[in-house]
């Protein structure tokens, strides 16, 4: 047996040689460490990622503007979103994520189509004239 210190915990583990690398002390771990790196810059933000979050965080609504004293606690995860504080949805950094319910995500200026670049509404008014046949008329 030898011993080794997990990547992800710090906790010295022993495993057996024939183990590929010995790096974590187990598959939590592993998958612990997986999801946390991805919390950078210029990534794609995934299911893991926000499971992690909520995990980390608790099921309570982070915004200082939510509509209950405290925020909005419950035990349905279903009930939070994740909402990118910049508006960069690809700016997937700890720092720049926030849990905040869904009442409190819609009334953010960068939820839904508000965060979307005048490209990618250009894209989406597109593709809906070419799937319903109708050009959407735009509000001023």
């Amino acid at each position: 047996m030898e011993t080794s210190t997990c990547k992800n915990c710090q906790k010295t583990y022993t495993f057996r040689p024939s183990q590929k690398r010995g790096m974590f002390c187990g598959n939590e771990c592993r998958g612990e460490f997986t999801v946390k790196s991805k919390f950078v810059l210029d990534s794609k933000f995934s299911t893991p990622m926000r499971a992690y979050l909520l995990n980390l965080r608790g099921l309570r609504c982070e915004s200082s503007t939510c509509h209950t004293h405290g925020g909005y606690q419950d035990t349905d995860a279903r009930a939070f979103q994740i909402d990118h504080i910049n508006g960069d949805r690809k700016d997937n950094r700890s720092e720049n994520l926030q849990v905040i319910c869904v009442i409190c995500h819609c009334k953010t200026d960068t939820w839904g189509q508000g965060n979307a670049s005048p490209e990618g509404l250009k894209r989406m008014r597109h593709q809906m004239a070419v799937h319903t046949g109708f050009e959407p008329v735009l509000l001023a």
